[in-house]
């Protein structure tokens, strides 16, 4: 059996050439255009890799930036307990204080009072202590109205004596002693004497 041959054996050289010279700058192209699709395939391939690194380090960039918020989330968390437990302080202190203004407004009008009575009872004393005991008894009043004058003395000058100290005594840490006043209590002015 004879070999097949393949027509462009068969073929004179001639039409093999003009063949090839025909084929050749569509080959030409093709190869051009594959070099070029090669120059844009690498030019591509860099810019995807390029892109994944981008991506890569936006990742990581936003990882951390996703810590640090979360950070900064926890340390407002912890602040505003501290602003809160201020707040509360303050609220206890500021009310603690209107109770003492209270307190203070209350004492001071009592102090008053007493000063009050105190300055009444001491003014009359002091009319009292003007004319001593001897003198009353020359006064025109009969023995029983001397002697309950007496009484009524012995029995309230003690008790005014004991009471102007408690003042004294709790207005001292307060003011400044007042000019003249008797600050020990030891010089009070007492009935009958000078």
């Amino acid at each position: 059996m004879a070999p097949i041959m393949s027509p462009l054996r068969r073929a004179p050289p001639l039409v093999a050439a003009l063949l090839v010279a025909a084929l050749a700058p569509a080959m030409a192209q093709t190869l051009a255009q594959s070099g070029a699709l090669d120059g844009k395939l690498r030019v591509i391939e860099r810019a995807l890799e390029s892109g994944r690194a981008e991506t890569r380090r936006l990742d990581d960039q936003a990882t951390a930036l996703t810590g640090e918020v979360a950070a900064l989330r926890a340390r407002a968390v912890v602040l505003a307990r501290a602003v809160q437990d201020r707040e509360s302080a303050l609220d206890a202190i500021e009310r603690r204080l209107r109770d003492l203004e209270d307190r203070e407004a209350a004492l001071a009008a009592t102090e008053t009072r007493r000063r009050e009575a105190m300055a009444a009872a001491l003014g009359g004393l002091l009319r009292i202590a003007r004319r001593p005991p001897e003198a009353v008894l020359a006064m025109p009043l009969s023995l029983g109205e001397a002697l309950h004058a007496r009484m009524i003395l012995a029995a309230a000058v003690p008790a005014l004596d004991a009471d102007a100290r408690r003042l004294n005594d709790n207005a001292r840490p307060c003011r400044p002693p007042a000019r003249g006043w008797p600050m020990n209590g030891s010089s009070w002015p007492r009935p009958g004497r000078r």
